[in-house]
């Protein structure tokens, strides 16, 4: 079986995959483990390359901001072998249900990012990202995008040397303190200067010279630029970044010098739009940079290419482009949950609320992302869903209106990542909320999840998927009215 990049992981010598719980195109990989959080794991793939090992975080980009603090120190300490994080932005499993951008958490804890300008590209650059890492000891993180999964297998690749696992002992080398950080940031910011200095000549960015007017693709955008400059016949110039913090600076800066205007294109919010407008006025140059900025191209969602095309044809209006029109709809439908084995649970919940309680008494919160065997909760259930593992903490914040019946939809993971506090502080509270637990029993699973529930105080059931659909509705109904806190487990046996 294939998986997505798997010949780059394989030619690596990868030894340690962890995801977060929001990125399922990895969850499939025999080596992966899939942590509670992205914290947890970033924890567990630091603690791996200090081992010896080379490893890598896969992480939805709403994972990778919960994680600051972990990726902060990993800045600061450094790696001893190759550490790789994913960064998955506009996954729609990934997503948690925003436009989330991950690039200005990276810079905020002073990590080097990558985009690949293609999928063909993708594996490459990851085994280029595991040298980098490796010989100047930094971290990096790599940013996809949808497209980048289309054709990560296809090519084969050189393998990098493998390596003893072997723990590097050395004082205080993975200790961060207070009375040592202002040397171990110090120490970081060495590597990172080297990095910049790497990327100068970085085979992953390329340029062409000789036109007023340039295009600047960064990352995925690279093949759209690209095609721009075809429909314009090579009357404007094109520049393509995969290296996307920090920028190649020299470089950077002798190609806008050639050019009057220049129009940055890329996905998320105009991250090195403004980096590129700061290095043209830190270099006195008179080139008119647009995009986001200049509103130029929308601030939500992904480019489109018409809005490309308008643009160019306002900036040059001596160019003949074509009009295009496309599909202003990047998400699509709404999943159809029909194939869930938890269907039949939530129809029955559904039909419950509806004829013997009334929807307009309950208040149902719910968690985001991908769970149940779904890449979305089913909406039409949920008046509350914020970011993953926050719906028991949105009930319990719920109570303080008490005039509703008060229902949590959560899931294995998120149960994990924070259910264990939640349901702690829950003996404090007066209103109750029924927590409906949704639980994919996986293989070798030895957790005694109804010794736990006795152990945090909460009354509860268990109904298997496959039994009664009577009785899970005598549950639900039984449940939801019950005056205390109340869990009703729903399990799936694999």
């Amino acid at each position: 079986m294939s998986y997505p990049l798997h010949n780059a992981l394989e030619a690596a010598g990868v030894q340690a995959l962890f995801c977060g719980p929001l990125v399922t195109p990895m969850h499939e990989y025999p080596e992966a483990v899939v942590c509670a959080s992205g914290e947890n794991a970033v924890n567990q793939t630091l603690g791996s390359t200090i081992a010896g090992c080379r490893a890598i975080a896969c992480l939805a980009g709403i994972d990778l901001a919960s994680s600051l603090g972990s990726l902060a120190a990993t800045a600061y300490t450094g790696c001893h072998r190759g550490l790789v994080i994913l960064s998955f932005d506009g996954l729609r499993s990934s997503s948690a249900g925003t436009e989330f951008d991950s690039r200005p958490a990276a810079r905020l804890v002073e990590l080097p990012v990558v985009e690949p300008r293609n999928a063909a590209e993708a594996g490459t650059l990851l085994l280029q990202c595991y040298a980098w890492s490796e010989g100047i000891g930094i971290p990096i993180i790599m940013r996809l995008r949808n497209s980048h999964l289309q054709a990560c297998n296809e090519a084969s690749l050189w393998p990098l040397p493998r390596r003893a696992i072997h723990f590097l002992r050395k004082h205080n080398r993975w200790v961060t303190a207070s009375h040592i950080a202002y040397a171990r940031r110090r120490a970081s910011h060495d590597r990172l200067r080297h990095w910049t200095r790497d990327i100068e000549t970085s085979p992953f960015d390329a340029e062409t010279l000789g036109q007023q007017t340039g295009i600047l693709g960064v990352g995925a955008c690279c093949e759209m630029a690209g095609e721009t400059v075809k429909l314009a016949g090579d009357a404007i110039d094109l520049m393509m970044l995969s290296t996307v913090w920090p920028l190649p600076t020299a470089r950077v800066t002798k190609w806008l010098a050639g050019h009057n205007q220049v129009l940055v294109i890329e996905n998320g919010q105009p991250f090195v739009e403004e980096q590129i407008k700061a290095i043209a006025h830190d270099a006195k140059l008179e080139v008119r940079i647009c995009g986001q900025t200049s509103r130029h191209l929308r601030e939500e969602g992904s480019p489109l290419l018409s809005q490309v095309l308008a643009a160019l044809t306002e900036l040059h209006p001596e160019l003949t482009l074509p009009t295009t029109t496309e599909n202003d709809d990047p998400y699509g439908e709404p999943d159809h949950f029909e194939d869930s084995p938890f269907y039949p649970a939530l129809k029955t919940l559904e039909q419950v609320i509806s004829e013997r309680i009334g929807r307009e008494n309950v208040i149902i919160a719910a968690e985001p992302g991908p769970w149940a065997g779904l890449n979305e909760v089913p909406f039409e259930l949920v008046d509350v869903r914020c970011t993953r593992g926050a719906s028991m903490a949105l009930a319990d914040g719920l109570r303080h209106n008490s005039h509703y019946h008060l229902v949590c939809l959560t899931d294995r993971t998120a149960f994990l990542k924070a259910g264990l506090e939640q349901f702690s502080l829950r003996h404090q509270q007066t209103t109750p909320v029924t927590t409906i637990l949704l639980w994919q029993d996986d293989i070798g699973d030895t957790l005694n999840l109804e010794l736990l529930l006795d152990a945090l105080g909460q009354a509860w059931c268990t109904w298997y998927t496959g039994d009664s659909e009577d009785d899970l509705a005598a549950q639900f109904e039984r449940a939801i009215k019950e005056e205390r806190n109340y869990t009703l487990l729903i399990r799936n046996r694999r």
